[in-house]
């Protein structure tokens, strides 16, 4: 009993840390702020960023506030 116990308990743990590791690639996020010379907001920007292992590609367009 006492194996099954230790063989199940490992399962989950390895289970539990895969899901989380699947969920962390899942969700990350890329921040910036996209400014002219003068430094102020530049609204109507697009940004392109590609993940290279993938190839998975996604634009954005900026705001008033580059949020």
């Amino acid at each position: 009993m006492t194996s099954f116990l230790a063989r199940f308990s490992t399962m989950a743990m390895c289970l539990l840390l895969m899901v989380d590791l699947a969920w962390a690639q899942a969700t990350a996020q890329l921040n910036g702020r996209v400014n002219d010379e003068s430094g102020a907001a530049l609204p109507g920007a697009a940004v392109t960023a590609t993940q290279t292992a993938t190839g998975l590609i996604r634009t954005e367009v900026t705001n008033e506030t580059n949020t």
